[in-house]
């Protein structure tokens, strides 16, 4: 899976956020409905940061990267290996 194809499985309104749990429009959530919510606030934050950054030049990015700051394609990287370990985790245990 590519990190595009990543991007997209995690932006499918199918996925469940903090602001579809209990009909709240606010970024709380009812503690007795959903006990990890900060897990989908998690989720809605990594979310907005990648569509911030996808939104950027691409070139002007890379060129940030280049000069100096490879450590942050690491930490995609890593980021990335983690989000998939866990997507694939969830997706496959609710599609038993």
């Amino acid at each position: 899976m590519n990190f595009d194809e990543l991007i997209n499985q995690f932006t499918q309104p199918e996925i469940v956020t903090v602001h579809d749990v209990g009909g709240s429009d606010t970024d709380e959530c009812c503690n007795d409905d959903i006990q990890y919510y900060m897990f989908f606030q998690n989720l809605e934050t990594i979310k907005t940061k990648i569509e911030e950054i996808l939104s950027l030049n691409r070139k002007d990015v890379d060129n940030k990267l280049k000069d100096g700051h490879d450590w942050a394609a690491d930490h995609v990287t890593t980021s990335r290996d983690d989000i998939e370990e866990v997507a694939d985790f969830i997706l496959n245990e609710l599609k038993r």
